[in-house]
């Protein structure tokens, strides 16, 4: 079952989603979190998936960046496309009424006039921001904000042993090593879309 959604832009903030995915695993179990890039197999038709998880999640957690604004070749904002997969993503969850965290990364504003009508209600959500230079220490509320949208008998360790150890309680907060897996060559970014993000 899938609990937390979390939608980004490929070009904007890939690293800040993964982490989150990687804190979210830890805390929860590693099945809980959605992100495209590790949560659908090579060779999957990947918008029914997609699809699927919307439909499943409990919480959409928005990456947004200083490039989730950004134009396409034509000097269009792809926000305002009504294929755009992120759009998509977001005015899904809108729908449904779900929890929506914008988690604002570095100095990102949000404004309902920047927006099109379909996501104007997003800057009124209660929203997470995080410093790029603190990271570790800002993610810690969502954890603890998202502790509360599963009852505790649903969270299920992770059981890959990443970064706990098998006799330890998990912890909140993000494990400092996790930057080397992701500065690794490849690192954990083996995997890209064959598809727009």
């Amino acid at each position: 079952m899938t609990d937390f959604f979390i939608s980004y832009r490929t070009a904007d903030e890939p690293i800040t989603a993964v982490l989150i995915k990687h804190v979210l695993g830890n805390r929860f179990g590693a099945g809980r979190a959605f992100l495209d890039n590790t949560s659908i197999p090579l060779g999957v038709h990947f918008p029914p998936v997609i699809e699927d998880a919307l439909a499943d999640c409990r919480v959409l957690i928005a990456v947004i960046g200083a490039r989730w604004f950004e134009v396409d070749a034509q000097g269009l904002r792809r926000v305002d496309d009504p294929a755009d997969w992120v759009r998509r993503e977001i005015i899904s969850a809108l729908g449904r009424g779900i929890p929506v965290i914008p988690v604002l990364v570095g100095d990102v504003k949000l404004a309902a006039t920047d927006l099109p009508p379909e996501l104007a209600a997003l800057p009124a959500r209660q929203f997470l921001s995080i410093r790029l230079r603190a990271v570790e220490h800002d993610l810690e509320p969502l954890i603890d904000r998202l502790s509360s949208v599963i009852e505790p008998d649903q969270a299920e360790p992770d059981q890959t042993g990443l970064k706990e150890e098998a006799d330890q309680p998990a912890r909140s907060g993000v494990h400092i090593t996790f930057r080397e897996r992701v500065q690794a060559p490849g690192g954990v970014f083996g995997i890209q879309n064959n598809y727009r993000r």
